[in-house]
């Protein structure tokens, strides 16, 4: 939905909130994280999807955005941050062609806010792409709202940032990434936890994995409640397809080794939870189904 502010569309709201805090470690796949704190009732949290690769099967894939990329999510947690704090001039100002880009007036931009009392935002890893004279970012996104009225919903999916590229003569202005369109969806409520319980905890492709103390149990996976933590990389639960005790398909947003991708993934227990099958599914993904089991 090209020229889609987002929730406005869905009728939805952001809270009323202050403040970016930043944090400092970029180290050892940690992601850097903000947060918005909100006034009284109303908070709004920022977080950074992280990524997950077996390193054993890592496909060819783009790099990341590097600091363009931080760059662009920072300007899309700032327009958050700008309609938190009810500054909803300056969060129209971030889009594109001085708000135009958005599809919609000032007037009912504004009013495209009114009923949010809780919500949570998450980026993903972000690939910048140059063109004639420009920059286009494309910048995942996982919404967690709650509504005034307890109402819990979720949506996913993609802005697009734009800037114009370092030319000589651009002005400040030009240079600074904007919202150029939108398209976000419902996504399915993951009110059930996450990855299963039953799922959670260490899972090895060979029993050595399970018992090595050197780091280098390259077929050790350990599972969270929504992470899978790989030889020297993790992942973040982004989406959920479906899911039962003893089976999930979801979306996870992957990075390790200076790149980033995404794939869906089918976890299914089996052998009364002693066996952990897993199957990824899209474009450069590993075939066939890997069989691990349970550690503890």
């Amino acid at each position: 939905m090209a020229g889609d502010t987002g929730l406005a569309r869905f009728g939805k709201d952001w809270p009323s909130g202050v403040g970016v805090r930043r944090g400092q470690d970029y180290l050892n796949g940690a992601a850097p994280r903000s947060g918005l704190r909100g006034k009284g009732r109303t908070t709004m949290k920022s977080m950074i999807l992280t990524g997950v690769l077996m390193a054993a099967a890592l496909p060819a894939l783009a790099q990341d955005g590097g600091a363009q990329g931080w760059q662009a999510r920072g300007a899309l947690e700032q327009y958050y941050a700008h309609i938190a704090a009810k500054e909803y001039d300056a969060a129209y100002a971030l889009w594109g062609q001085d708000g135009a880009s958005s599809g919609q007036t000032p007037e009912s931009f504004a009013e495209g806010f009114a009923s949010t009392k809780d919500v949570t935002v998450f980026t993903g890893p972000t690939m910048v792409n140059g063109g004639a004279g420009s920059l286009d970012a494309e910048v995942p996104v996982r919404i967690d709202s709650t509504l005034v009225d307890g109402t819990v919903q979720h949506f996913a999916g993609t802005y697009t940032m734009r800037r114009v590229n370092d030319v000589q003569g651009a002005t400040a202005a030009q240079l600074a990434w904007h919202i150029g369109s939108a398209s976000i969806h419902v996504a399915q409520d993951e009110a059930g936890g996450g990855i299963p319980e039953a799922m959670q905890g260490r899972w090895g492709l060979v029993p050595a994995d399970c018992t090595s103390t050197q780091g280098d149990a390259k077929g050790l996976m350990t599972v969270g409640p929504k992470t899978l933590k790989f030889y020297e990389s993790r992942g973040t639960l982004a989406e959920v397809t479906a899911r039962s005790a003893e089976r999930i398909e979801a979306s996870f947003a992957f990075e390790g080794e200076g790149m980033v991708w995404s794939y869906t993934e089918v976890l299914a227990l089996q052998d009364g939870g002693h066996t952990l099958t897993r199957q990824e599914e899209g474009d450069g993904a590993m075939p066939g189904v890997l069989s691990y089991s349970a550690c503890d």
